[in-house]
């Protein structure tokens, strides 16, 4: 029953994908994206992402390290933007034409080009902010040979979404290009074969969660950061590029690529602190100034110290 339902919802919005100017399609999207922001908000798994906003940017100005505050307008503002993005995976193989495309911002893309230019392949470094599945699509409909690492299995994904997803693949030119890897042992061998192929990116969200991460001090604040990324950078001789992608209005999108890690600080273990410490440099500033975009995964990461600490 499920399945037969998303296949309806899908093939309506596509219909009105195909039909409308997308300015018309942004007011038709706007009372669901509406709906999906306030329940998303106020109905959490465990507690409500509203409040789990707001206690994070109180702690943030207990701290005393400059962070912008989180208004009710802005969070709800925020989620907006995210929900309404993710309709954009409805009409993935579309986003490579020119109405769509000139919707999102690449800044810093060049970074990301001149490596795979040189036949590396590149670990793209982020974290659960924005919208992970856009900034999958998006770089795709570049040509982009992106996979995620997850701890979902690739299985589980609907079978919808898998037939939009290749739809996507065939337009971009990335039939049979994995999507996404599991995580674990039994998947090592299948990531360093991926990452061994020309013009591919392995995108890896750092927050941790097991006892063996790594806490990265930014101004004021602790991240957690699982350690794998930069391990398996290293074994796959790729370079490591931290990202992070925020959903603006109007269906609009921006990704940022920041500075490549310098290479002895993936290549030896004993420097990857100060790797992750990089990473932590060019994506913390961002969070900073917008944190209204921060998913679950990333604020349950965020220790903030208290005054006394500092």
């Amino acid at each position: 029953m499920g399945e037969c339902i998303q296949r309806l919802v899908s093939g309506w919005l596509r219909f009105a994908e195909a039909c409308l100017p997308v300015p018309i399609l942004v007011l038709l999207l706007f009372p669901a994206a509406g709906v999906m922001a306030i329940y998303e908000l106020l109905m959490g798994k465990r507690q409500s992402t509203f409040r789990q906003l707001r206690q994070m940017s109180e702690s943030a100005r207990r701290s005393g390290i400059q962070w912008h505050r989180c208004s009710i307008g802005q969070i709800f503002a925020a989620r907006l933007a995210m929900c309404m993005a993710r309709f954009l995976r409805y009409w993935p193989e579309k986003l490579r034409e020119p109405r769509w495309s000139r919707r999102c911002e690449f800044i810093g893309l060049e970074r990301l080009e001149r490596i795979l230019a040189e036949g590396r392949p590149v670990v793209l470094a982020t974290l659960h902010y924005g919208n992970l599945t856009e900034l999958y699509h998006w770089m795709r409909s570049r040509g982009i040979g992106v996979a995620f690492l997850a701890w979902r299995d690739p299985g589980s994904v609907p079978a919808y979404q898998n037939r939009l997803d290749l739809l996507a693949d065939l337009a971009n030119g990335l039939e049979g290009v994995p999507r996404l890897i599991g995580i674990g042992h039994l998947n090592l061998g299948q990531t360093r074969d991926f990452l061994a192929s020309p013009n591919r990116v392995l995108a890896v969200a750092l927050e941790g969660r097991t006892k063996r991460d790594l806490w990265v001090q930014g101004p004021g604040y602790t991240l957690r950061m699982a350690p794998g990324a930069l391990h398996l950078a290293a074994l796959a001789q790729a370079s490591v590029i931290p990202c992070i992608m925020s959903a603006e209005k109007y269906l609009r999108s921006t990704i940022r690529f920041g500075e490549p890690l310098p290479n002895d600080l993936v290549a030896f273990r004993d420097r990857h602190p100060l790797g992750y410490k990089h990473i932590l440099g060019e994506l913390g500033p961002w969070i900073t100034v917008q944190p209204e975009q921060s998913a679950p995964e990333l604020i349950h990461a965020l220790t903030f110290r208290e005054p006394s600490d500092s």
